[in-house]
């Protein structure tokens, strides 16, 4: 933690504005959660209906009741966990670099690392569609990132001097 402030510190000239993933995607998740709520108790309702008049079933009631509750108990830290993690995440653009936070570490990509800024319309429904090579790494953001479209913006804005930028990417992003 030591090392990520000390590397924080060569960027603090300049705060710039934090991107954070949309809140109508923090209210999907949490949506999400109350559904998987009711699943799981729809599931222990009907199992509850279709083998209540099962002799067996009487004795093991209270094992089942059980187990039920811990998955819906579980399914909720799980969720909330989750939740947490996503609320924290997000890209951070500074005078020197770029900072992502992904919940747990934080990322810094200074500008000089970067190389090329590539349009790949091959990326999975999550990621958006342009690609940034650094020196060491491949960047893709996250589609739910919240004003992605300036996020881009600002990145090309910082690197345009430094890497070379796909055609595609300067006709969508010609600010």
């Amino acid at each position: 933690m030591d090392e990520f402030r000390n590397e924080l510190k060569k960027h603090e000239d300049y705060i710039g504005k934090k991107y954070f993933l949309k809140q109508k995607y923090i209210s999907k998740l949490i949506k999400n959660m109350y559904l998987d709520m009711v699943i799981i108790l729809s599931f222990f309702v009907i199992f509850n209906i279709l083998f209540s008049k099962s002799s067996s079933y009487k004795s093991i009631r209270i094992t089942l009741v059980g187990l039920f509750a811990l998955i819906g108990v579980l399914n909720t830290i799980l969720c909330t966990k989750s939740i947490s993690k996503h609320k924290a995440i997000y890209y951070q653009v500074t005078n020197n670099a770029l900072i992502h936070f992904n919940g747990k570490k934080n990322y810094i990509y200074p500008w000089s690392d970067f190389k090329s800024i590539v349009k790949d319309a091959n990326k999975l429904d999550m990621l958006y569609p342009i690609v940034f090579k650094t020196s060491n790494k491949l960047l893709v953001l996250n589609k739910n990132i919240d004003k992605n479209y300036n996020l881009i913006a600002d990145i090309i804005k910082n690197t345009k001097d430094i890497a070379e930028i796909d055609f595609k990417v300067l006709e969508e992003f010609k600010n």
